[in-house]
């Protein structure tokens, strides 16, 4: 292959230029462009110097055949000053064109793409022109960028960006981001000071309910040192919840958390053999469920924490972020306790050696005088 046919198909590729966008400019046709760079026709001696002003080169770049080093050391050289331009430029619009630019040169540096769609989320452009923008890019950073950073900063920004009924497309694209913190990184942006504050609350408490360690322990080879560790991780998740609540409060949206600790934290002690620890979890295990399969479906429960003042949910609808209630957390979820006291559920087996014990027996005959629905038959 030539040389200038490779420096006119290189040039155009890397500036994101058509075969016909690259012909119209020279006032030739595209079949004369596509014969250029196949080395079927050379162009006219004449056209050089257009050709080199077009793609802002010299003639001789266009024409001489350089070392490979030496492309790659100039194309180093031009990529540097790219980012030196871009982050001089105090103009948001001028700095978006050319991060644009940029990126279209070096469509592997996606560092370009992120300086461009950090513009353009910023209101760098008319939103009619900078949304569809936005979109292209954001949609590159996450189907072809392996850079955690890049994924990450390009869905937040676009969640504070996109229009509110396109949101969901993008939450797809990562998982392990809830669309409730989405959603604070959005009014962060905005004026909604009172949804922000709702925002906060609702998921520092989703994210309390699920990083609190229930029964949280290693297991062991050695069933006693898998007991010790239960017992100890039920009685640290058991502090953390006081951090969170008024222990003057029993009744409140962490009780059900509460009951199924306690549960486990007997589950521990029945194994290591300190029957009366055991017990005295077991019952306020029951005592809780007790309490929270007596509450009306509809009632009101808070967190009973100045931290959490905004949050309330009722019994039947666990709480759901986002304003929206949610069957996630149904009812029969505190079917576990009539499981773990009858036997039928084998994750407590070391309750099996207490079974006929009078305070075991007294334990599961409260639960089972509970008229609810999901007991067992």
């Amino acid at each position: 292959m030539l040389p200038i046919a490779e420096k006119i198909r290189t040039l155009r590729k890397e500036r994101g230029i058509t075969q016909d966008e690259l012909a119209a400019a020279l006032c030739v046709s595209f079949q004369s462009v596509s014969r250029w760079e196949n080395s079927q026709t050379y162009p006219d001696i004449e056209l050089i110097p257009k050709i080199a002003a077009y793609f802002g080169v010299t003639t001789d770049e266009l024409l001489v055949e350089k070392d490979e080093s030496l492309r790659k050391e100039e194309l180093a050289k031009k990529r540097s000053e790219y980012h030196i331009s871009i982050w001089s430029e105090t103009d948001p619009s001028k700095k978006c064109d050319l991060a644009l630019r940029a990126f279209r040169e070096f469509p592997d540096d996606y560092g370009f793409a992120v300086d461009a769609l950090r513009e353009l989320t910023s209101d760098a452009k008319p939103r009619d022109e900078g949304l569809p923008l936005a979109r292209e890019l954001c949609t590159i950073l996450l189907n072809q960028n392996t850079h955690a950073f890049g994924r990450t900063v390009a869905l937040r920004w676009m969640y504070g960006y996109e229009d509110e009924d396109r949101l969901a497309d993008w939450q797809k694209y990562l998982p392990e981001w809830s669309r409730a913190e989405l959603l604070e990184f959005r009014y962060m942006n905005t004026d909604d000071i009172e949804r922000l504050d709702y925002q906060r609350q609702a998921n520092l408490f989703e994210s309390l309910n699920r990083r609190f360690p229930l029964g949280a322990h290693r297991t062991f080879e050695n069933e006693e040192d898998t007991a010790r560790s239960i017992v100890d991780g039920c009685h640290f998740t058991l502090r953390l919840f006081d951090l969170f609540r008024d222990p003057a409060e029993e009744v409140d949206l962490w009780i059900q958390k509460r009951a199924w600790t306690y549960l486990y934290l007997a589950k521990g002690y029945f194994r290591l053999g300190e029957a009366d620890h055991a017990f005295d979890a077991l019952e306020k295990s029951v005592e809780l469920y007790e309490i929270i399969l007596n509450l009306p479906p509809d009632k009101e429960l808070t967190c009973s924490s100045p931290l959490l003042d905004l949050i309330s949910a009722c019994r039947m609808n666990w709480f759901c972020p986002n304003e929206e209630r949610s069957p996630a957390h149904q009812d029969s979820d505190y079917a576990n306790i009539y499981d773990a006291l009858d036997g039928s559920d084998r994750q407590w087996a070391w309750f099996d050696p207490y079974r006929e014990d009078g305070r075991f027996k007294s334990c599961f005959e409260r639960i089972r005088s509970i008229d609810y629905q999901y007991w067992t038959p």
